[in-house]
């Protein structure tokens, strides 16, 4: 005979343990049932409401925009009318001045009319380009202390991306893909060339960097340190009156993608004469550097963000996000290393994808290295 030990765990289907069994199973379905389905509307219910804070942000922007862009037209049409009484005010001075005998107080009259309207021109000169620094696609440039120009700086939109590898297709480094929003601001049109550099090197007496013998002129500038790259904007910042800096890994990324989560700004694909690298099939390939704005622009007007030479950021490298990427490094933390994107002339197509990150040293100087810059 079997021991009855035996008999109590063999249940038959018709017991009342194994009904209250399938029950308990039955009623866990349910239970998660319930709350799968709870899940999915509160989701469905915190996308709803992330989705209309997003429309209400750019709805947002492009009232404001819109202001700006009214308030931009009104400020240049002032302009215009007040050049035109300048001129006709210098005329009547003129006038004066050849008549020997008109009144002194007269002259006098209009030189202080010629004064206060001056004044107004450049108040209106100011007002003019703090509004057009804030409407998407305008280029900005501004005066340098003696009268020539500095680098032409694009308006970059506000907004939200992706930022990191969203194709799962680049490095560990390039994780975790995370959501960020930033505020409008202000980015080279294109990298820094020798044009640009050397003045700077000249006015200051800072070493100007050897070309490999490529040319000068608008070529980007290479053999650039991460030192080379701030001083200059220091020195930027101070002829401007304007604050520029190297870009966070954040700004860089959102800018270099221009609302795309392709791989490269253009596709999935690298095509041919997009860009300069070991492999984008253009005249420079793996040779030397190409003149700035060779290739076609992005959606934000930015060109060269691919490939040609690596940009600095302003951001300390750390082998996954944390947050380092989103702030600049202290001038203080020498020893760590700078995150520098975008690839170069050299670089294979992997390299010169918009998520594609890579660290240096912030003293060495190296014939891919290059920059630009933003304005705030």
């Amino acid at each position: 005979m079997l021991p009855k030990s035996y008999h109590l765990l063999n249940l038959g289907t018709h017991t009342p343990v194994k009904k209250h069994f399938n029950r308990w199973i039955l009623t866990g379905v349910i239970i998660a049932t319930i709350l799968n389905v709870g899940y999915f509307f509160y989701a469905q219910h915190i996308m709803a409401q992330l989705q209309a804070q997003h429309s209400q942000k750019i709805q947002r922007i492009q009232d404001e925009t819109a202001a700006e862009t009214a308030r931009l037209t009104h400020l240049k049409l002032e302009q215009t009318a007040l050049v035109q009484a300048i001129e006709k005010s210098q005329s009547q001075l003129e006038d004066i001045s050849k008549n020997k005998g008109i009144e002194e107080e007269r002259l006098n009259e209009l030189k202080q009319q010629i004064a206060t309207q001056m004044l107004r021109l450049s108040q209106l000169q100011t007002a003019i380009q703090e509004a057009g620094a804030k409407i998407p696609g305008n280029i900005i440039r501004d005066s340098l202390q003696d009268g020539r120009l500095g680098p032409e700086m694009v308006v970059i939109p506000a907004g939200r991306f992706q930022m990191g590898d969203i194709q799962n297709k680049g490095y560990k480094d390039e994780q975790p893909v995370h959501w960020f929003s930033l505020n409008h601001f202000a980015m080279g049109r294109y990298e820094i060339t020798f044009e640009e550099y050397d003045r700077f090197a000249e006015a200051t007496g800072w070493e100007k960097p050897n070309d490999e013998g490529w040319g000068r002129s608008l070529r980007p500038v290479i053999n650039i340190s991460w030192q080379d790259a701030t001083a200059y904007a220091t020195w930027l910042s101070e002829q401007t009156g304007q604050q520029y800096r190297l870009p966070t890994e954040t700004e860089w990324e959102y800018a270099a993608r221009a609302e795309t989560n392709s791989q490269y700004w253009w596709g999935n694909e690298i095509g041919s004469n997009q860009s300069v690298c070991d492999g984008c099939n253009s005249q420079w390939d793996n040779k030397q550097t190409a003149p700035v704005g060779s290739f076609t622009a992005n959606a934000f007007g930015l060109y060269d963000t691919a490939g040609n030479v690596w940009e600095w950021t302003c951001s300390e490298y750390e082998s996954q996000y944390t947050g380092k990427e989103q702030q600049c490094i202290s001038h203080e933390n020498s020893q760590n290393y700078r995150t520098i994107r975008g690839g170069s002339w050299y670089d294979k197509p992997g390299n010169v994808r918009s998520a594609n990150r890579n660290w240096m040293k912030a003293d060495v100087r190296f014939y891919g290295f290059g920059f630009r810059l933003v304005r705030m």
